[in-house]
């Protein structure tokens, strides 16, 4: 229909407007709905619609919005096309009579603007599923990636850390100069440098403090081979003939770092129907596969061999990652040569129970045995180096070592020829246990107590195998010190993930000079190796996403020794991915 023209010039400012503006509004809408086709001949909701629509206009004409002329031509409109839209519907009812089922609700019209808003209602509920069903098809079926991505990588993961720390080590006023021999030094030059200038290289440092920067970083990845079958690899950083510390110290003119595989294994693992480990084999270099302390093992030290390991589970819900007794067995090569009466080997064995005690008591209890083989040194006979392989390939210090070089005043007037073995078997008995409190879960309490016995020292027959020849004991003795011991406690979460998360752990530690072989224990409490004594504060804090600040403070002293007391402060800044 056409809509009257509205005459502003009677209008008051402001209001006259507003006025307008809505009866205008009104009376489009009155008149449209009116004109509408199929409304019209709605009988007494027509009639009521037309009373409406004049008494609008009525109205603007008494407002002095609309002239009386303008209001009575409004009105002729809106009858003209009401009899235009009667005539239009009466011939289509007489060319094509609409039949009503019984029941059917019949809507005359509906305005476009609800036309328009279901449409667009349609289209997001469309949208949205259509997205949903492309981006499940897209993943199933790979979509972009033809061959560039295959299945098994799907099957391989990558982790790793890097680490970067300060370390402070500080030597008491009481130490002395020259007094604990660099062994490994010796043997690698089979010589005793007596010269004046050169003499304090055959000793390590007991009295002048050191501060570096040290970095370690570690990268590994795992396949999932498929049938239960696992293989792994991993590479780190550290000086390749150090078994036990993969740090690299700042400060050496930019060189470049050593890189080393400390881990390349191959394993079988059979689950339950819970996804729990059963049965495990595990072969090549791996990680320890033992539950043990740093009293006996260095966090660092990987294992090369074989090893198998049995859970049994019991009393256990679906899903439960506690009550079992669990056996772990290996053979570890320690050093080979070729023959197979001479090869150096570690065998040990471990029966352990893990199991909930309450609601909120979890107790870890293993006893274990280790049998060294062929690790005690053989003395040459004159002038000969047929049992120079019995020597460490690597030592720190404490443990008690004889000269079995077989050089004579003869050949060595001066004596300076000298090569160190260790004087006894070990055969190490060992205790270890966790008690963990879950009351305050995921910020537990521990307790942990570990000790060890070398059943494999006997003093009286030593004293026959050395006798005339050079040894370096603490003391300058031999004596049986061959027990050693760790206790402590830990607050706090057992993984630190994320920021704001926290542990603190503070321990005691023991370790007399042959209770275990000092090249595998912990190489950072007393500078490494045994006869030490201390305690050890210890701290973490996250910082964000799998990245922590680490603090460590060791206070130790000898037991049996000349004295020496060494302090030493670490921290560290460490992230994993």
């Amino acid at each position: 229909m056409k809509r009257a023209a509205v005459n502003y010039s009677g209008c008051k400012p402001g209001l006259k407007k507003t006025k307008l503006a809505m009866a205008m509004a009104m009376v489009v809408l009155a008149s449209g709905l009116y004109a509408a086709p199929g409304f019209s001949d709605q009988g007494n909701d027509l009639l009521q619609l037309q009373k409406t629509t004049y008494r609008l206009i009525d109205l603007l004409v008494e407002e002095g919005i609309l002239s009386a002329d303008k209001a009575q031509a409004m009105k002729r409109e809106a009858e003209s096309d009401v009899a235009k839209a009667d005539l239009e519907n009466a011939s289509a009812t007489v060319a094509a009579p609409t039949v009503v089922e019984p029941g059917a609700v019949r809507v005359t019209y509906v305005p476009q603007f609800i036309k328009d808003e279901i449409k667009q209602d349609l289209r997001r509920e469309m949208k949205a599923e259509v997205l949903a069903s492309v981006a499940e098809q897209a993943s199933n079926e790979r979509w972009g990636m033809p061959g560039a991505w295959p299945e098994w990588i799907e099957r391989i993961k990558i982790n790793g850390d890097v680490r970067l720390r300060s370390q402070s080590d500080l030597f008491g006023d009481g130490n002395f100069e020259n007094s604990y021999v660099d062994v490994n030094r010796i043997n690698d030059k089979r010589s005793f440098d007596v010269s004046s200038q050169d003499n304090y290289k055959n000793y390590l440092n007991t009295t002048e403090d050191r501060n570096r920067l040290r970095v370690r970083a570690r990268m590994g990845l795992s396949a999932d081979l498929g049938d239960n079958w696992h293989a792994g690899i991993r590479l780190v950083t550290g000086d390749i003939d150090d078994p036990v510390s993969t740090n690299e110290t700042l400060g050496d003119y930019g060189s470049d770092f050593e890189l080393s595989v400390d881990k390349a294994y191959l394993s079988y693992q059979l689950n339950d129907g819970f996804d729990r480990p059963v049965f495990n084999v595990t072969g090549g270099r791996f990680a320890n596969p033992f539950f043990s302390t740093d009293l006996l093992w260095d966090s660092d030290y990987t294992f090369e061999g074989i090893a198998a390991s049995y859970k049994y589970w019991f009393f256990n819900q679906a899903g439960g990652n506690v009550n079992n007794i669990f056996l772990t067995a290996g053979a570890f090569p320690i050093e080979e040569f070729g023959a197979a009466d001479n090869d150096k080997w570690l065998y040990g064995a471990q029966l352990g129970l893990d199991i909930m005690l309450s609601a909120n008591h979890r107790l870890q209890l293993a006893a274990s045995y280790y049998d060294y083989e062929n690790i005690e040194g053989v003395a040459n006979t004159v002038d000969s180096r047929i049992e120079d392989h019995t020597a460490p390939g690597f030592v720190q210090k404490g443990n008690t070592l004889y000269d079995i070089d077989s050089s004579s005043l003869v050949t060595d007037p001066d004596g300076t020829s000298q090569l160190y073995a260790l004087v006894s078997d070990y055969n190490i008995i060992n205790y270890t246990m966790r008690l963990e409190w879950l009351r305050f879960n995921p910020v537990n309490v521990a307790f942990f107590f570990d000790y060890v016995h070398n059943d494999g020292f006997d003093s009286k027959d030593i004293l026959n195998t050395v006798a005339g020849r050079n040894i370096i004991a603490v003391g300058n003795t031999i004596d049986d010190r061959v027990d050693g011991y760790k206790y402590g406690i830990e607050v706090g979460r057992a993984n630190i993930n994320k920021a704001h998360d926290w542990r603190l752990s503070l321990a005691y530690k023991y370790l007399e000079a042959d209770a275990v072989v000092d090249a595998f224990t912990d190489s950072d409490f007393h500078g490494g190796g045994t006869d030490a004594k201390g305690y050890i504060l210890r701290g973490a804090y996250g910082l964000g996403p799998g990245t922590a600040l680490n603090l460590t403070y060791m206070s130790a002293d000898e037991i049996d020794g000349v004295p020496f007391n060494m302090d030493t402060l670490q921290v560290d800044w460490i992230s994993k991915y």
